[in-house]
């Protein structure tokens, strides 16, 4: 099989990237070793200058019709909320001077939907090995997911294959990384207090805490904190009805016990799945 490019990884910088490829006409293959997108509990939050691109693309419409949010302001506040910077996105003098939230897997669903007729998605195959000329130089990858591996030749491969990525290191492409001694926990929750329709970056003793709404009236929030305060990292809800948790038991209780302060006003209990405002 002969392509202009292999794009391997289908996240959202490898959608993105097939995305700009098939807007310039080229034919591209897309390979997820996925089969199916993976139910992530986050949201995402795009700039004003991203937002420019992806109207052209027609994925802020997509992401627009399914209910994405428009934020007007990003705001670094104290622990307790007090607001100490305000980026005011409506005074900016162009148009679409706003943030745009949604959670993932509806962001990852808009950039599918956008994707160009020359631009073929292939899921639950994988990126298994890179082709080379003599000379080294790539031409292709071999594909393996139904048993029979297939090679596919192409002038360009693009590796989005995550921060781990097999084809970069197979390529040789050595880059510097530096690890960061932090935790993260994200949680989507669902029946939260109504909260401002802003990006909030709350500034604590014990890391950076991020608030934004999120369509459905849910409210999503990171916390980001440093070495020793946080065990390790999970993602846990509350969905409506009655009250439990949708992690596994040990990131509820993990959860629990270690993060006992206030989330931007909702404070967690000591017992599972109940929530009660800060």
């Amino acid at each position: 099989m002969n392509v202009d490019a292999v794009v391997c990884g289908a996240g959202v910088g490898g959608l993105a990237a097939a995305c700009a490829l098939g807007r310039l006409g080229l034919r591209v293959l897309l390979v997820e070793k996925q089969p199916r997108p993976r139910p992530v509990a986050k949201g995402e939050v795009f700039q004003p200058g991203a937002l420019r691109v992806l109207g052209d693309w027609g994925v802020s419409g997509a992401l627009e019709r399914a209910g994405a949010l428009r934020l007007d302001r990003l705001v670094a506040r104290d622990r307790d909320g007090t607001a100490r910077m305000t980026l005011d996105y409506r005074r900016l003098p162009v148009d679409g001077n706003w943030l745009l939230a949604h959670d993932y897997p509806a962001i990852l669903r808009a950039f599918t939907e956008a994707l160009p007729p020359s631009v073929e998605l292939r899921c639950g195959v994988l990126a298994d090995e890179l082709l080379r000329r003599p000379d080294g130089r790539v031409t292709g990858v071999r594909l393996t997911g139904d048993g029979t591996p297939r090679t596919v030749s192409a002038a360009l491969v693009v590796a989005a294959d995550g921060i781990s990525s097999r084809l970069r290191r197979a390529a040789g492409i050595d880059l510097p990384r530096q690890e960061y001694p932090h935790r993260l926990v994200a949680m989507e929750l669902t029946g939260a207090p109504e909260v401002d329709a802003d990006f909030s970056a709350y500034v604590t003793a014990r890391g950076l805490r991020l608030r934004y709404p999120l369509p459905g009236a849910g409210s999503g929030c990171t916390r980001k904190s440093g070495p020793g305060s946080c065990a390790g990292r999970g993602r846990v809800s509350q969905p409506a009805g009655p009250p439990r948790w949708s992690g596994t038991p040990r990131r509820s209780a993990r959860w629990r016990t270690r993060s006992t302060r206030p989330c931007h006003g909702v404070r967690p209990c000591r017992s599972a799945g109940r929530w009660r405002p800060g």
